[in-house]
């Protein structure tokens, strides 16, 4: 473990160099000259009371923890559960909140209050002049939230990342970040990708308290690891992707500014393309695994230079430099592809993107996505959230006439229980389905 890099001269800083380099870094003292900063107790508490001013009685989200947990902000037992935290949240008036994190900042006994998240721009906009100085020195372009952090102290976040560039500003007290780079991803023991509880990947291990012999490899990690020490009037940049666990000792008030970047399109994008990895490859014979994974690292992320050097620019292909013309043909390309995957998985023809139904004179169907089915007779219309597409059938058509159906420009008929099988196959891939009289 090592200590995180500091830069103390912060008068001439260049930003766009020191993010280039995507590594955590410490700027001492950039904000040095607010009114709002200091250590001792009597600061923390003006700037308790002057936020509660602010801020008044609107309700924000709280959240305290049993004693036994130590402070520990994390799943309730990741072996048993994902879902579950080991916290108590709900909502409060940010008032009576503040005095209480005031009385329990006092207290030596265990337990604390904490509130994660505030908007400020959105939920909290009186509190913006705060960090206008701070906000106008670091100029980042695009999309980005301000956010207010308070607590009594006492508590520590779980090890976990974020998929956003992070500028994390302490007002009052002071933030331990321990912090390890992504590669260290398989020594930290992840839990499911989609995120616990709180919607984010999340270490199993106790941050804490390690159980080295369960998580054999978690010492590695911590051997890779960074300590950050974040005192009032610093601010850490954390750096998208990097995993970080986080301990307040005592009573601590912080603002933190998120950003992307990379646009959402991209972001998203890249998203998708990992969960269809995951969806397509991860489930492969290992020779077809092999052959991706030699595929995507050459073509992909280039390990072996340009992969199409040794063609013309001009005939590279969709492999080739990403321009218009090459981007038009991979989306082609991926239309395509989706087009023929939901012919092959449904058995039918999607050519003219719809699906045309005759129960009845009077019956229609029509569904949008996994979340929503319309059924209509006539001119009333019946909505369910239960997709017990057989049954509704049945009803509506008797049970026993079959089903004349519209594949593209050709009728076919179908027995009431196999094509229920073709419509839930609709509703579970989203496939726009519209029926007509």
């Amino acid at each position: 473990m090592r200590k995180t890099e500091q830069i103390n001269d912060v008068s001439n800083l260049n930003l766009g160099e020191i993010l280039s380099e995507h590594q955590p870094v410490i700027f001492k003292n950039i904000n040095s000259d607010s009114l709002l900063l200091g250590n001792n107790n009597s600061a923390g508490e003006n700037l308790i009371n002057k936020l509660s001013d602010e801020i008044g009685s609107k309700v924000v989200s709280v959240m305290s923890g049993f004693y036994e947990d130590g402070g520990l902000l994390s799943y309730s037992n990741p072996n048993v559960d994902t879902r579950t935290r080991n916290t108590l949240i709900g909502p409060c008036t940010f008032d009576k909140f503040a005095r209480q994190v005031l009385k329990m900042s006092r207290d030596e006994r265990p337990g604390y209050l904490y509130s994660q998240l505030l908007d400020i721009g959105n939920s909290m906009p009186e509190l913006l002049p705060m960090v206008q100085p701070l906000d106008a020195k670091l100029n980042v372009k695009g999309e980005a939230i301000w956010n207010l952090w308070l607590g009594s102290g006492k508590h520590r976040v779980n090890t976990h990342y974020d998929k956003v560039e992070n500028f994390y500003f302490v007002l009052h007290g002071k933030k331990v970040f321990n912090i390890f780079e992504p590669k260290l991803l398989p020594e930290l023991y992840s839990g499911p990708y989609e995120g616990g509880p709180s919607g984010i990947p999340e270490s199993v291990v106790d941050s804490n308290n390690p159980d080295h012999k369960t998580f054999p490899r978690y010492s590695e990690a911590l051997e890779n690891s960074q300590v950050a020490e974040v005192c009032a009037g610093d601010m850490l940049y954390l750096p998208a992707n990097w995993w970080h666990n986080v301990s307040s000792e005592r009573l601590n008030v912080s603002a933190n500014l998120w950003w992307s970047d990379i646009g959402k399109v991209e972001r998203f994008r890249a998203e998708l393309a990992f969960l269809q990895l995951l969806y397509s490859v991860k489930t492969l014979p290992k020779h077809w695994r092999d052959y991706w994974m030699t595929n995507i690292d050459h073509y992909v992320f280039c390990k072996n230079g340009n992969p199409l050097e040794h063609l013309p620019k001009e005939k590279q292909g969709i492999a080739g430099e990403i321009e218009i013309e090459v981007l038009t043909g991979i989306k082609q390309k991926i239309r395509d592809l989706e087009q023929e995957i939901f012919r092959l998985e449904l058995d039918i023809d999607l050519s003219d993107d719809r699906l045309k139904l005759n129960c009845s004179h009077l019956l229609n169907i029509k569904i949008e996505s996994i979340d929503y089915i319309e059924i209509s007779i006539g001119t009333h219309q019946v909505f369910t959230e239960e997709y017990n597409v057989l049954k509704i059938l049945r009803a509506f058509s008797g049970g026993r006439r079959p089903l004349e159906v519209y594949e593209g420009k050709i009728a076919q008929l179908y027995k009431i229980d196999q094509f229920s099988e073709k419509l839930v196959k609709f509703i579970r891939h989203g496939v726009l389905v519209m029926s007509h009289e």
